[in-house]
């Protein structure tokens, strides 16, 4: 048997053209992981679910990911736009939101207030602004606002991969990850 012994390097000890190799190394792995936002979906269903318990809806597809076609977040029974508005207003108000009578301007503000009172995660906010924008801006109902979240969650987790894939995500991971590399880049 013959023994062949490699040595490992960290990121900061490779050349820059070895670097190079390992960024297009690590973008390539990541490409071919299904499971690259796993985290970011699980935020996503366990606001989803957080702000359909609010509503008081029962929430009947919860299929929806990355590339997926069509909106398939779905509620059943709620086609009126005032029994709609009304709800968003008290979930609104419940969840520290500013009152009815600056309900309208909040909805056309390019940002929401910023805090996260479902699951404290930043996809609350997402989905409540788009909640809010559909019945308030656009006149939809409940039902239709809910069926837009599921494209919505589509677009997030698409950006993520887009990200996580990126030279600029994959250089801030190198720099906090102990990811070990051989000599002209290629991971151990």
């Amino acid at each position: 048997m013959k023994t062949i012994s490699t040595e490992n390097h960290s990121y900061s000890e490779l050349s820059d053209s070895a670097k190079e190799v390992a960024i297009q190394n690590l973008i390539t792995q990541k490409s071919e992981d299904p499971y690259e936002v796993d985290g970011t979906s699980e935020e996503c269903l366990d606001s989803l679910k957080a702000i359909a318990e609010a509503f008081n809806v029962n929430i009947i597809d919860y299929s929806f990911g990355p590339y997926s076609q069509g909106n398939k977040v779905k509620i059943d029974d709620w086609n009126d736009h005032e029994d709609s508005l009304n709800t968003l207003l008290r979930v609104l108000i419940q969840g520290g939101y500013e009152t009815h009578k600056d309900l309208s301007k909040m909805a056309e503000k390019e940002n929401f207030p910023g805090h996260c009172p479902f699951t404290g995660v930043c996809y609350d906010e997402d989905i409540i602004e788009s909640i809010t924008k559909s019945i308030i801006i656009d006149g939809n109902d409940l039902r239709t606002a809910f069926d837009q979240v599921g494209d919505l969650i589509r677009k997030i987790l698409e950006k993520e991969i887009e990200y996580a894939q990126c030279e600029e995500y994959i250089k801030e991971e190198l720099d906090e990850d102990e990811e070990m590399f051989l000599s002209d880049g290629e991971i151990y």
